[in-house]
């Protein structure tokens, strides 16, 4: 796999699980063949660019017999997380876990001491926690708006909890890093997944309204 960015092969980390029979979490992994690059590539979008043909891990759930992906570990989503891995120092705090291809990838860097993960949802820590172990890593099942801290700051802050990014969750993301900023150090890093794309296209609708 060419576009790895230092982050992990997670099909390697994580088994896959089988659906649940009604709503739910699971793992599965999914292979993407020459022939579907192929059609995507013709698409002309950006966010096909590096897609390669391989196997790879993904969190997806069931709700009301609908299957939505939360995440995987395809290029997009290695290519926007890149800079927050290599932004990561010291003690790092990341809000959602996700297939844990961030965590994993923090916990290998000899410049972080220590990765905390908030995760709302006790059966995707059911599902991932148990194969991504590791001496630094935390997992504290809570919610990312009320966070489980007091007196904790930390040097690397990183909001990543939506399944979908688009305009409309600029505002709550805003309110989040204003308040993540409270638990950083001066100097820490402090983002979130799509940041500036989601600021963008808030500010282009706002102006679509004017």
């Amino acid at each position: 796999m060419e576009y790895t960015y230092g982050f992990p092969t997670m099909v390697d980390i994580i088994p896959a699980t089988e659906p649940p029979e009604g709503d739910g979490f699971w793992i599965k992994h999914y292979e993407i063949t020459d022939e579907e690059v192929q059609r995507q590539r013709y698409r002309l979008d950006w966010t096909m660019r590096g897609l390669e043909p391989g196997l790879y891990c993904v969190l997806s759930e069931r709700r009301n017999t609908r299957d939505h992906p939360w995440m995987s570990d395809t290029w997009l989503e290695r290519y926007t997380n890149v800079a927050a891995l290599e932004a990561s120092r010291g003690d790092v705090l990341i809000l959602g876990l996700g297939i844990g291809l961030l965590p994993v990838a923090c916990c290998r860097k000899e410049e972080v001491s220590s990765v905390t993960v908030v995760e709302i949802e006790p059966q995707v820590i059911a599902l991932v926690e148990p194969h991504i172990s590791h001496p630094k890593l935390r997992v504290i099942q809570g919610d990312a708006f009320a966070p489980p801290f007091r007196g904790k700051v930390f040097d690397t802050v990183y909001v990543d909890i939506w399944r979908d990014i688009c305009s409309d969750n600029w505002e709550p993301m805003k309110g989040l890093l204003r308040q993540y900023r409270k638990l950083a150090c001066p100097g820490a890093y402090v983002s979130a997944w799509m940041k500036d794309y989601v600021q963008s296209a808030a500010r282009e609708n706002a102006r679509r309204w004017y």
